[in-house]
């Protein structure tokens, strides 16, 4: 058995991940809209059809993985680590620390 800082250490961190992968997938949605904007305003007329297949396309991936982050977050949270081994407890913690890694890098510009 974990003991319970371990334990509340890891919950937190899965909390940080969800947030922050709901935040960045606001975000990753709110892209096309803004390109579609800027090319109307520079008068193109709006995004051209290579470019926006190109950006849904990219969407469609970087909202995948966040979605898979955050469901990998939400497991961790939901199985409960009170009676998980403390292995158990620093392997889940290892791989939420990844999926904080890979957010913060897609949150730079």
């Amino acid at each position: 058995m974990a003991p319970k800082r371990a334990q509340r250490f890891t919950s937190r961190r899965a909390h940080k991940v969800m947030a922050t992968a709901q935040r960045l997938e606001l975000l990753a949605k709110a892209v096309p809209p803004a390109r579609t904007q800027l090319h109307v305003l520079a008068g193109q007329g709006g995004l051209p059809p290579a470019l926006k297949e190109q950006t849904d396309k990219a969407l469609e991936e970087r909202l995948g993985r966040l979605r898979e982050m955050s469901a990998a977050a939400h497991a961790v949270v939901a199985e409960g680590l009170e009676s998980l081994s403390d292995k158990k407890v620093t392997s889940r913690l290892w791989r939420l620390d990844e999926h904080q890694v890979q957010l913060d890098v897609m949150r730079e510009p």
